[in-house]
């Protein structure tokens, strides 16, 4: 009897017949019978999503042409954001972008009630212990898999588990995300191409007067940097420095005074904060505030040294950021490197900026600046641009001293030879 009449006449022993024809077959053929499907290349989804223009209500958003550098240019700028989330989309890894989103939301709460509501809200939708976190988050941290065991989520552990999803996510999607921008030619991105065009640019001839001397004033500078920065790794170099800026300050520093007949709107035109001559001559004026005038800068002089300790501990940082950068490249980054990149950070401000001995600021910056940094380390915002402000308003000062300390030891070196 034909297949299709048993199948009419006796669904069941059709059934029951082809259960048996199929189990021949697989026991035949299994590498057949057990071959899946081709799985669809993701880049298909992504060829499918548009990635120029967006509809945003009524209007149609253009994607910026300019390739983001880094993650953070792409989190700063709302409209790359959200194509960063649409290509992430075509991925199914965006779960990771919006858990970023909803704990920076929580850096805007003052009330703790809802503060603590907002935090339980966030656990519940990403830590579900019935999902795959590590797949949703795109993180394979530990942090991100204790978190669903824990009775109460601390808000720093969800800081922290935030910023090791955003340092995975950079590591995993970011480049693939950059890929999609056209190549800019006009734009060097990488360091030795960078270097093979400024040497081009300097060693160029002819070059017209006006712009040969800006080149060789530029070319002078970057050489001074290179032999300060090479000469503070030499111990006794930097001895010899700091002795230089705690008791030679005069070599390198002017007083400001502010004459008697001057008037107060006279003393302070032009942005700069004047003394009067008994305060800059540093008579009744602790030694570690004597404000004086250092490459046209007020500021006080007994710091200087500080400056440089400062300086030399956040190349330290930066170097240990980059560090958990390439770390987090490779999966390896985890929270204890995390928390020793926060430590240095906190040791950084306890020492600099936060002092337990008066003045509680010890470098010459700002207040401004000063609480800056303090808000970005307290949101747990601490990457290798967390001093990068302070730093670029100290470094100036302390090259502009050791072209001083320079031109001093050289003439004293030659007076030596002449005797």
């Amino acid at each position: 009897m034909p297949f299709e009449e048993l199948a009419l006449r006796h669904p069941r022993l059709a059934a029951q017949e082809l259960s048996k024809n199929y189990r021949l077959f697989y026991t035949r053929k299994p590498l057949l019978a057990s071959a899946k499907s081709k799985p669809v290349a993701a880049s298909v989804f992504l060829k499918k999503t548009n990635l120029t223009f967006m509809k945003k209500g009524n209007s149609i958003v253009r994607r910026p042409s300019l390739r983001p550098r880094s993650l953070a240019d792409v989190l700063r700028n709302p409209v790359n954001l959200d194509f960063f989330k649409r290509f992430l989309k075509a991925y199914n890894a965006h779960g990771a972008l919006l858990f970023y989103q909803e704990v920076e939301k929580l850096r805007s709460v003052s009330k703790p009630r809802v503060l603590q509501a907002r935090i339980v809200s966030i656990v519940d939708k990403f830590f579900s212990r019935h999902s795959d976190v590590e797949g949703s988050l795109q993180c394979d941290a530990s942090i991100v898999s204790q978190i669903p065991k824990m009775r109460r989520v601390p808000l720093d552990v969800l800081f922290m588990a935030q910023e090791l999803v955003v340092k995975s996510l950079e590591a995993r999607w970011f480049q693939q995300y950059q890929d999609t921008f056209p190549p800019c030619s006009s734009t060097v991105s990488d360091t030795c191409d960078r270097a093979a065009v400024l040497k081009s640019k300097l060693v160029r001839a002819p070059l017209p007067p006006s712009e040969k001397r800006v080149w060789s004033i530029f070319s002078r500078y970057i050489k001074t940097v290179c032999r300060f920065r090479s000469a503070m790794k030499d111990t006794p170099t930097r001895s010899e420095f700091e002795h230089y800026l705690r008791h030679n300050f005069r070599d390198f520093s002017e007083i400001l005074t502010v004459l008697p007949g001057q008037s107060d709107a006279a003393a302070h035109s032009g942005g700069t904060e004047l003394v009067s001559a008994h305060d800059a001559a540093g008579e009744g004026d602790p030694s570690h505030l004597r404000r004086r005038v250092v490459n046209n800068k007020l500021i006080a002089a007994g710091f200087l040294v500080n400056d440089l300790s400062f300086c030399l501990e956040t190349e330290r940082f930066r170097s240990l950021a980059d560090a958990g950068a390439v770390m987090a490249s490779v999966g390896m980054y985890g929270e204890s490197d995390q928390a020793v990149l926060q430590s240095k950070a906190d040791m950084i401000i306890r020492l600099f900026l936060r002092s337990e001995i008066a003045p509680r600021l010890r470098i010459n910056i700002s207040e401004v600046q000063r609480e800056a940094v303090l808000q970005s380390f307290s949101q747990g915002k601490v990457d290798r641009g967390l001093f990068h402000s302070v730093f670029v308003t100290v470094f100036p000062n302390l090259v502009f001293c050791w072209k001083k300390f320079c031109s001093q030891k050289k003439a004293t070196m030659s007076s030596a030879q002449y005797r």
